[in-house]
């Protein structure tokens, strides 16, 4: 069995999944265990995604100037959408946008639900962040020589041009989540039959849309951001290191 798991996803698989499991069990214990306490959603969440994220990437990946690349990248989007989606959530003064973030408005908990709402989001888009750091700093390292200083203007256009693409996929990616996310709402409401017009002024309309938009900022800055700090890193003259000494 061990045998076949190495086989199909190599010994960065398996650290992926020992890393995911690590994860899961910080996230339990920290981020939602520091929200129920009453700390603040963002400042737990946010916390919890450089530790998590610094742990995974170097872990997996191992120390290099790519995967400092690719984490650099993951968190200015993380950033960008953080703070588009505070913006929004402001301005739209958002309250609970399904059952679960109202039935917490009746318990002893003080948690701002527009806060926690956007949490949800980030904890769901870093992945989708990460992919495209990871794929964008792989491009840009790929069309690199060892010892040499890169030509910003042979790489970056190709660079680019494959980051477009596969944003373009993160992006409907992302979305489609959301929506399928809140669908149970969607199906609510159509089957009492509330006017489209009505449905479309909802708190659970507007967490979509703002978690929609917050995503879609972080993934269009992700792309560039990551782009340039691996043509930047990659013209330090160090030969990556891994975590490992046997060859994946």
């Amino acid at each position: 069995m061990t045998s076949a798991v190495l086989l199909v996803v190599g010994g960065k698989g398996i650290r992926a999944i020992a890393s995911l499991l690590a994860s899961a069990v910080f996230i339990w214990a920290f981020l939602i265990g520091g929200i129920s306490g009453g700390g603040s959603p963002l400042l737990y969440t946010t916390v919890s995604i450089v530790l998590v994220l610094t742990a995974v990437l170097f872990f997996t990946h191992g120390l290099s100037t790519k995967t400092l690349a690719a984490w650099a990248g993951t968190i200015c989007g993380a950033a960008t959408a953080m703070i588009a989606g505070t913006l929004l959530s402001t301005w739209l003064r958002l309250g609970p946008a399904d059952e679960s973030a109202s039935a917490l408005t009746y318990t002893s908990l003080d948690i701002d639900l527009s806060a926690l709402s956007l949490a949800a989001l980030l904890i769901a888009l870093i992945g989708i962040l990460n992919d495209i750091a990871a794929a964008q700093a792989a491009t840009v390292f790929s069309h690199t020589t060892p010892g040499t200083r890169p030509s910003w203007k042979a790489i970056a256009p190709t660079a680019l041009a494959v980051g477009r693409d596969h944003s373009a996929s993160a992006i409907y990616t992302i979305s489609f989540s959301i929506v399928g996310a809140g669908l149970a709402a969607f199906v609510l409401a159509h089957a009492y039959n509330q006017p489209l017009s009505a449905f479309l002024q909802t708190d659970t309309v507007a967490t979509t849309l703002t978690q929609m938009l917050a995503g879609i900022i972080g993934i269009i800055i992700t792309m560039p951001a990551t782009t340039a700090f691996a043509l930047l890193l990659s013209r330090i003259p160090t030969k990556p290191q891994t975590l490992s000494a046997h060859t994946d």
